[in-house]
């Protein structure tokens, strides 16, 4: 016969030893099946997404030069060409999604910029130059925020160097 030490509430020491140890296990017991089946469920969801679509301004313009033996039509950016001494009539016409743009110009080294131009928009000024001129002509869409060497539709800009 085994003797038991008694605690002073009546409980014997064998048997509060296996309550702690079955407290224990069972608990133990909870934790892994809690992991496991977390696991379980973190490998086998399945998560879709679409793939996002970033729409992005467009902005073109045209341009048109015209006057004495001179006709340009320009779609695209970027264009450099001598004008010989002259008067041409210059139209430019935008287009695209953006909200507003210009025009860059550059004559003998000379930089201009033209009036904002929303999207349907159409500008058209007169340039008169009085010798060989380097016309250069780029766009961008935006705003320039220039106060100076600003061409507006119906001005006249007179090239003399």
């Amino acid at each position: 016969m085994r003797k038991e030490y008694k605690y002073k509430k009546g409980k014997s020491s064998v048997k509060t030893w296996k309550n702690t140890f079955i407290a224990g296990i069972l608990s133990a017991a909870v934790c892994v099946g809690l992991l496991s089946f977390s696991t379980y469920a973190m490998f086998t969801a399945d998560v879709s997404t679409k793939p996002s679509v970033v729409a992005t301004a467009d902005y073109k313009m045209s341009l048109v030069v015209e006057g004495g033996s001179v006709s340009i039509a320009h779609e695209g950016e970027k264009l450099r060409y001598d004008l010989s001494a002259g008067t041409y009539e210059v139209t430019l016409q935008a287009s695209g999604t953006s909200s507003t743009g210009f025009a860059m110009f550059q004559l003998n080294g000379i930089s201009y910029y033209g009036a904002q131009l929303a999207p349907t928009e159409r500008m058209t000024f007169t340039l008169t130059c009085e010798a060989e001129t380097v016309f250069e002509y780029d766009y961008q869409w935006g705003r320039h925020g220039r106060t100076e060497n600003v061409i507006s539709d119906g001005n006249t800009l007179t090239v003399t160097i």
